[in-house]
């Protein structure tokens, strides 16, 4: 494969994934996404806003809404309003549903936003990508749930028991920590890469204009086997990032406890629209940087003019010779041809028929006849 441009690195993957979600108008779409969840959360929260504040009324406990309630608190509130949390938990699985399906619908249009030539956000771009992607990521998001649920009841028979054994037989307190904890941490680390599989799978249906998911997560897991470095450091990166985060969100809280009640209500409403829009924040960081990543893995040219170069932190370089469209028989798409401008055909003037006269005809020789009188 001929490249004409140096491959990207993990730090200017992550650069170009930065640069474009700060966009204006793509920090506008995760402002609308940030909106339809306190839509959801509200439709749900509402009709038992009043069954919930009095109930609690009639239970209250002396803090901060930051303080976690104790386990006596928790059972007496539970006891006395069982039927609120009956009805709560079918609504709340409802709203989870809701979500997961919302979340699949969107992640279509955000990579297709973050593979458009421009990266920018607009309605027709966003919701055509919603539409066209939703059939796909659903079939993805159920096989990603099929193996989770492989994964957890494999870890229910087979590795908790073996784990218990093995606590049970250590005499050292640092070993039964060991498999007490381990676990729990080889688990996690499956689930982070099952998630990773799932995102460089999105992101090869969208750039190579995939229909089989199966297809996309087998060369999804190929893009990870031959590039780990760039793909599992690309997220370790960026988890890094949110790790801190997160850590300036719990000083921050720490800071809010001692403020008076209303102001401590506030703050808790603050920082959790915060903190949820910091979430997808970072989760369309890594749409953005796996798209880039996957296009130049593939060796598709990515624009390195001056925008571009900017983000990267390179010199604007020569913008790669434009490609004519042409039809592709049996192809994924086709690419609609430009019009062509053609200059109509001069008139050609008209002609008057001229009568031609018709050629001379010879004359017959006269020869003389003999008469006899």
């Amino acid at each position: 494969m001929n490249r004409t441009a140096p491959m990207l690195s993990t730090r200017e993957s992550l650069a170009f994934g930065v640069r474009t979600v700060l966009r204006a108008r793509n920090l506008f779409m995760l402002g609308l996404l940030l909106l339809v969840n306190l839509l959801v959360a509200a439709a749900v929260a509402l009709p038992y806003w009043r069954r919930m504040d009095e109930a609690t009324s009639r239970a209250t406990r002396p803090g901060s809404p930051f303080d976690l309630p104790s386990m006596s608190f928790l059972v007496d509130f539970r006891a006395a309003n069982g039927d609120l949390f009956d009805d709560l938990t079918w609504s709340i699985g409802a709203a989870v549903l809701l979500m997961v399906l919302l979340h699949v619908f969107f992640a279509g249009g955000m990579f297709a936003v973050f593979h458009s030539e421009d990266r920018s956000f607009t309605f027709p771009k966003f919701f055509a990508g919603c539409g066209t992607y939703f059939l796909r990521f659903l079939r993805l998001a159920i096989l990603v749930f099929a193996a989770l649920f492989g994964l957890d009841e494999a870890r229910r028979r087979f590795l908790d028991p073996l784990a218990e054994r093995a606590e049970a037989a250590q005499t050292s307190e640092w070993g039964g920590l060991l498999w007490q904890w381990w676990p729990a941490l080889a688990v996690l680390v499956v689930v982070a890469l099952v998630v990773l599989v799932a995102d460089y799978a999105k992101a090869r249906t969208v750039v190579e204009g995939r229909r089989s998911m199966l297809v996309a997560i087998v060369r999804a897991v190929a893009t990870i086997v031959r590039h780990p470095i760039r793909t599992i450091g690309l997220f370790l990166f960026v988890a890094a990032l949110e790790g801190g985060v997160l850590i300036v969100f719990a000083l921050f809280q720490r800071v809010a406890e001692s403020v008076s009640t209303t102001g401590t209500l506030v703050a808790a409403i603050l920082l959790s629209q915060a903190l949820l829009f910091s979430r997808l924040f970072f989760r369309a960081l890594h749409f953005a940087a796996e798209v880039a990543t996957v296009k130049d893995l593939l060796g598709i040219p990515l624009d390195r003019g001056l925008a571009t170069a900017r983000d990267l932190g390179l010199k604007p370089g020569p913008a790669p010779a434009p490609i004519s469209p042409t039809f592709r028989y049996g192809g994924p798409e086709i690419t609609e041809l430009p019009p062509i401008d053609v200059p109509a055909p001069a008139p050609v003037p008209a002609t008057v028929p001229v009568a031609v006269p018709p050629p001379p005809v010879p004359a017959a020789p006269v020869r003389d006849v003999p008469t006899t009188l």
